[in-house]
């Protein structure tokens, strides 16, 4: 794991152990069967690590038909609805704001999602991530410190931190044609979940060390 590793560089005399942070099981994500499009979830703050400018030039070249979801807000919200303005036609973006997460989890319940992104500078695991994985829906990010751990061949689709916009944004309207609604994909992501970020599972083992 990235921290552990950090921690070992870092502190090299210091004992470590790991223990992952998890999120509860909340259901399935109901799989689309819209076939006009597309729906990718972004869920983050508007803040400058997390690139929301970079998150509007992937997305103005996504060739697919698109519905542009994005939970969060932040300082960089004049500058990214200003962007956004400027999406193609055949990109939508329906912005939230800062929202409850159970608003969030209520829509992973009950509202269809292809695929949700995060392209930010840095990041250790992000918990908006373990909640999409435990709906089955895949996942896309650049591999930056824990990141990896999360965004897999199993679970989506990982770019390199310095990624090239066009690639990015053919790489994900691939994927999204040919993997986001296959339902064997699906279950292997939801698996994934069970076996690394499930806080049922994570959060006992965590306590019976402690206890020992």
């Amino acid at each position: 794991a990235y921290a552990q590793q950090y921690l070992k560089e870092k502190y090299p005399l210091t004992e470590t152990a790991l223990f992952r942070l998890g999120v509860d099981d909340h259901g399935e994500n109901p799989v689309s069967t819209d076939e006009k499009g597309f729906t990718v979830v972004t869920c983050s703050s508007l803040s400058w690590y997390k690139r929301p400018l970079l998150l509007v030039e992937v997305m103005k070249h996504m060739s697919l038909p698109t519905k542009w979801i994005h939970f969060g807000d932040g300082e960089f919200r004049e500058a990214f609805l200003t962007a956004a303005a400027k999406l193609p036609d055949n990109v939508t973006l329906d912005f939230r704001g800062a929202v409850p997460n159970k608003d969030v989890i209520s829509h992973y319940q009950s509202s269809p999602v292809d695929l949700v992104l995060n392209v930010s500078e840095f990041e250790g695991v992000p918990v908006s991530l373990m909640e999409a994985i435990s709906f089955g829906i895949p996942v896309a990010g650049c591999a930056v410190c824990g990141m990896p751990e999360i965004v897999t061949r199993e679970t989506g689709v990982l770019f390199p931190k310095d990624l090239d916009i066009k690639e990015t944004a053919d790489a994900l309207s691939l994927f999204l044609k040919t993997k986001s609604r296959n339902t064997d994909v699906r279950k292997a992501i939801k698996t994934y979940w069970e076996k690394h970020f499930n806080a049922a599972t994570n959060y006992d083992n965590f306590i019976a060390a402690l206890i020992q």
